[in-house]
């Protein structure tokens, strides 16, 4: 029996060059390892709303953070939505 499959987290890799700015050229053979496992499992990047890039360092920008689901689970929860939050400074400073 078929049951939806949702994963969502931070997979510490890329899909696409595009989801990568700045640093390090990107490694073909990292994102190609990654696609294979998305394509292979018959999972689906779910897309997402907000800013496009949710991991930073100074000087690197990276989509690590996503949706995956199977075809059940994007049939059947069609409005499912991941979305990015803007990122935020804490509003506390600290001076000694």
């Amino acid at each position: 029996m078929v049951q939806p499959w949702l994963l969502v987290g931070d997979f510490n890799s890329i899909l696409s060059p595009s989801e990568k700015l700045g640093g390090a050229p990107f490694d073909a053979a990292r994102i190609r390892d990654f696609q294979e496992v998305v394509q292979d499992t018959g999972l689906i990047d779910l897309g997402f709303e907000g800013p496009a890039y949710t991991w930073f360092r100074t000087g690197l920008r990276e989509r690590l953070d996503r949706g995956l689901a199977n075809n059940y689970w994007a049939t059947n929860f069609p409005e499912s939505v991941v979305r990015h939050l803007p990122r935020m400074k804490s509003p506390i400073t600290v001076r000694l």
